[in-house]
């Protein structure tokens, strides 16, 4: 990805039980560097076709990423278990325009 790009990053979720879907949780965090999205809010939506859970990241969003970024998440589930996971990073080039289209 680029600074100043707006994309929705897609992240698949396994449980012991196969793909997770939103009704596996009460809440979902998911942490992209320092940009926070929550299920509960309805800043995560879900690709039921491709059973991922996709984070729109903003123009804006994206210029304060830079280099390698580490993705985190946190899930709570119905029994109150929270359980919280990196899963990798995501690489940020510098862009040469700061301007959002």
């Amino acid at each position: 990805m680029m600074q100043g790009d707006q994309y929705r990053l897609p992240i698949e979720i396994k449980t012991t039980e196969g793909n997770a879907k939103p009704a596996t949780f009460d809440d979902l965090e998911i942490f992209v560097g320092s940009v926070r999205k929550t299920l509960g809010k309805g800043e995560i939506s879900f690709d039921d076709k491709n059973e991922t859970f996709l984070v729109l990241l903003t123009q804006q969003e994206t210029f304060r990423l830079r280099g390698d970024v580490e993705v985190q998440l946190r899930c709570k589930f119905p029994d109150g278990d929270v359980v919280g996971i990196s899963v990798g990073t995501v690489n940020f080039e510098k862009s040469t325009s700061k301007v959002v289209l």
